[in-house]
């Protein structure tokens, strides 16, 4: 470790079971439980090892404090070689890891309470932890369906909670759209509203157009996609379904504007449960123990905010 400092951000997150969103029912099992009992059936490194098609997602570090833990995990890929900088050599060239050892993908450090998690990323997400918990879940005893979790950030639940309970009277979002984004957006893993824009623009491009030329592919369009609710004629089905398209929107990270029928609301620059901290650099990582505890500093901050009644 050295004296040169980084900042780096510890974002919460709620753990939520797979299952229980599925079945609409109670979890059998907290995120917590099911990290305990992985990591008291394997205690080493070599145990505590999750292969999966992308590559290995490691445990190398694991504490207990109170009523919650830490856990340090790394990704790798056995045996790929690192691209490297000759300084005598025009050309880069690849270099193979070094004798029982592998290259660092990335990593994840998180402090993980019966349904929050605090995390500090470096080069790994939370679909990491959940990768470690779906291996080596069942091989620790637990229920496949029990060891798959969702990740939401606060603010999402938050915003879900907000449509469900006052409804939505209007979702107007907007885009910039031409043949080479649109073709991007129509992708399946993109947001819904821009596949929305990206159907949009198609429209636009049969009306303008027509058979008679081609469309132009450098020409930009500012679309503005604008749903709302009619309050005097809607049904409970329609309603149903403008909720629906809401809590697919609100859960992105894009330009959106969602009003509810009491009149709040929702818009991206929501601010997200999370803290800068500095700490020490390590190369280009940072130390496990420093990162823990300013966690569980965090931690109890957001739990004297909450108050003992506050369960979110």
């Amino acid at each position: 470790m050295t004296d040169k400092k980084i900042h780096k951000i510890l974002q919460t997150k709620l753990a939520v079971s797979d299952r229980s969103i599925r079945l609409n029912v109670a979890p059998r099992l907290s995120i917590l439980e099911a990290v305990q009992r992985i990591n008291a059936k394997f205690t080493t490194p070599s145990e505590r090892r999750a292969r999966t098609s992308e590559g290995v997602i490691e445990c190398r570090g694991f504490k207990h404090a109170r009523d919650v833990v830490g856990i340090h995990l790394v990704g790798y890929v056995p045996d790929e070689h690192m691209g490297i900088v000759p300084h005598k050599s025009d050309d880069l060239t690849l270099y193979p890891p070094p004798d029982d050892a592998d290259f660092l993908d990335g990593e994840l450090m998180a402090l993980i309470s019966s349904e929050a998690v605090i995390v500090c990323r470096l080069g790994l997400y939370e679909s990491a932890l959940n990768k470690y918990i779906q291996v080596l879940g069942p091989k620790a005893g637990l229920n496949r369906e029990d060891a798959l979790f969702l990740f939401k950030n606060r603010t999402d639940v938050d915003k879900l909670k907000m449509i469900q309970d006052d409804g939505v009277a209007s979702i107007r979002f907007q885009g910039t759209a031409n043949k080479v984004s649109v073709d991007h957006a129509a992708k399946k893993d993109k947001p819904l509203f821009q596949k929305m824009i990206s159907g949009v623009w198609t429209e636009i491009q049969a009306l303008a157009y027509g058979e008679e030329k081609p469309p132009r592919v450098t020409e930009n369009l500012k679309i503005e996609v604008y749903l709302k609710f009619d309050g005097r004629s809607g049904t409970k089905i329609d309603q149903e379904e403008i909720k629906e398209v809401a809590q697919h929107v609100a859960e992105t990270d894009e330009g959106f504007s969602i009003k509810t029928l009491s009149g709040r609301t929702i818009t991206p620059t929501d601010v997200l449960l999370n803290k800068k901290i500095l700490l020490h650099k390590f190369g280009k990582s940072v130390a496990f123990n420093e990162v823990f505890e300013e966690m569980l500093i965090y931690h109890d901050e957001l739990m004297a905010i909450a108050g003992p009644d506050d369960d979110g």
